[in-house]
């Protein structure tokens, strides 16, 4: 067991330990009203016709509760029990949310303080999964901006499992600045799901049988003769594995320094970036396409290929002119758009994400007709025969089954009515309770099943505060995913905790001055170490040197009587399992 292994473990049990202390807390304003409900339900709020009832807690301490009908829907959000803050809250203030909850069926719950407005930017954002008898639950989070009183609210989001679930004494307490103040929280970063490093022997094998291959060098005299006893380095300098993160187009022609910086790391970690915003549907100026190219013209020059994101996604964020059109007109426009975008980058992608999300987001199809799904797959491949075409979803890997099936599904009725889809891109956004490493590979293995290849298109991990068991779970989930046979990509969304959509939620790999979080640590130690061919020796009797090197780019040095010669070779599933060096 690693020393990194070893610390995470402490660092769980420490949270646990922490969850069942009795820290005393300093006194705080309460942004709830009618935490009580002396007042009935008045102040509260509940979302996707969420079935209520108030009831005897059973407890003189906990006096009434509000009984709730849970179920299982596409998200969780869809039910709710909320209420906006009553208070005043400025930037990085310490809000404390505590609450006691009860379910028979020990539903989970996410606990949330957030924006109460679009963009519904979270300062606290965690899950627990509840239990039969009485329990408080305990969580900090910093608020990510000033909000004006009734600006941001709390929300309990209900939708994942069915069953019944007690509420009483929902707090939301500001503390301030709290410097220095330990808050006494309830993390047990696994939901109470059983989880042990059981799946990773076999997911090391994978890697060595899936990842890697043997390469041999044939050293050559300048009579064609074998040479022996020649000193071969073999240093990679590339992954065929597809590394990569999301990044804004305009950190590619910045000049400030963090743009300078951000470009350096980019340039050192990945082999593909996302562009986050920039080739999603809206209308593009001149001074805008100019800087889209420009980022294009850098990411070239570096080999650093792109992934388009996307032509068909949210209704509510087509251009405007869109979205009034009737579905004839709509139509047409939606059909306009493929052809166009694929035809205007089609040599300098390697896939498009043609549809996203379509799980929940359903209005352009219900508008224009479900027959348009597979038909602007179809569109897209006219416009860009040699291109990669992905359907892209989220909570596969959350193991959200609602959601998930729903996913696999829409991916099906893709492969069933011809459209030319090859990948299947999974998000793989992250939070607590963290899914144990099997699940993920059985998770895998179910997505596997359609035929596709599949793709880690947006991952992140927010909601961990302990920085060790971040880095440590961001460590096993690219392992589990790297030793999966049918996934060719994992790709960050966001490296960068300046240019982080999860900033708030402790979700970046650098921090904001660019110093490395344990979890960046982890990363360069799996992709540029373990995951890194660095091999040295000598060429036997036969002029010849093999090595098992990992699928990528190599640099292959030969040094002997004082010549040294040096060859770059690619080294894929599909290439020659040797190469020549000639000596002059």
């Amino acid at each position: 067991m690693t020393l990194f292994r070893i610390a995470w473990r402490a660092s769980c049990l420490l949270a646990l330990l922490t969850a069942t202390a009795a820290l005393a807390q300093p006194a705080a304003e309460n942004l709830v009203t009618n935490s009580d409900y002396a007042a009935d339900l008045d102040g509260w709020r509940l979302t996707g016709e969420l079935q209520a009832e108030l009831v005897d807690s059973g407890r003189a301490d906990l006096g009434r509760a509000v009984r709730l009908r849970t179920r299982t829907t596409d998200v969780p959000w869809n039910l709710q029990l909320s209420q906006a803050l009553n208070a005043a809250v400025a930037q990085r203030d310490a809000l404390y949310v505590r609450v006691w909850l009860r379910s028979p069926e020990s539903v989970r719950v996410t606990f949330v303080v957030e924006q109460a407005s679009e963009p519904y930017t979270k300062s606290l954002n965690r899950e627990a999964r509840t239990t039969p008898e009485w329990q408080e639950y305990r969580f900090v989070g910093r608020s990510v901006a000033a909000y004006e009183a009734g600006a941001a609210a709390v929300r309990l989001m209900l939708g994942h499992d069915p069953g019944t679930l007690e509420v009483a004494g929902l707090r939301v307490e500001n503390h301030g600045a709290a410097e220095g103040v330990q808050f006494d929280q309830t993390i047990d970063y696994w939901g109470g799901r059983p989880h042990d490093d059981a799946w990773r022997a076999a997911a090391e094998q994978r890697i060595a049988e899936l990842r890697t291959a043997p390469l041999t060098i044939r050293v050559n005299g300048a009579l064609g003769a074998p040479v022996p006893g020649a000193t071969v380095r073999v240093e990679q300098v590339r992954h065929h594995f597809r590394f990569g993160t999301a990044a804004p187009a305009g950190r590619f022609v910045g000049t400030d320094a963090d743009s300078e910086r951000f470009r350096a790391e980019v340039a050192r970690l990945y082999n593909t970036v996302t562009f986050e915003n920039d080739l999603k549907w809206h209308d593009v100026n001149p001074a805008e396409q100019q800087r889209i190219d420009a980022a294009i013209d850098w990411l070239d020059e570096h080999e650093i290929t792109l992934r388009g994101h996307v032509l068909v996604w949210n209704f509510e964020v087509m251009p405007p002119r869109v979205r009034d059109l009737d579905a004839e007109a709509m139509r047409a426009a939606v059909h306009q758009r493929v052809t166009d975008q694929v035809g205007l980058y089609r040599d300098r992608l390697y896939l498009w994400d043609v549809v996203n999300e379509a799980v929940t987001n359903t209005e352009i199809w219900d508008r224009i007709g479900w027959d348009q799904f597979p038909e602007v797959f179809r569109l897209a491949r006219a416009a860009g025969p040699n291109i990669g075409l992905a359907y892209n979803e989220y909570n596969m890997l959350n193991d959200r089954e609602g959601h998930w099936r729903r996913s696999l599904e829409n991916a099906r009725r893709l492969i069933d009515a011809g459209a030319p889809i090859t990948t299947f891109g999974e998000q793989a956004h992250q939070g607590v309770p963290l899914v144990p490493l099997p699940r993920v590979l059985e998770l895998l293995d179910e997505a596997a099943k359609l035929g596709l290849r599949i793709e880690i298109t947006e991952f992140d991990l927010g909601g961990v505060d302990d920085e060790e068991v971040h880095a440590q779970y961001v460590a096993d989930f690219m392992t589990a995913c790297f030793s999966h046979p049918s996934v060719d990509a994992f790709i960050l969304w966001g490296f960068w905790e300046g240019s982080h959509w999860r900033a708030g939620e402790n979700a970046a790999m650098f921090r904001r001055d660019w110093s490395k979080k344990p979890a960046q640590d982890a990363w360069e130690d799996l992709v540029l170490n373990q995951w890194w061919t660095r091999a040295a020796g000598e060429t036997d009797g036969a002029g010849e040197f093999t090595q098992p090197v990992f699928y990528g780019r190599h640099r292959v040095t030969v040094e002997h009587d004082g010549q040294t010669v040096q060859a770059i070779v690619e080294r894929t599933p599909d290439s020659p399992d040797w190469v020549m060096v000639s000596l002059p």
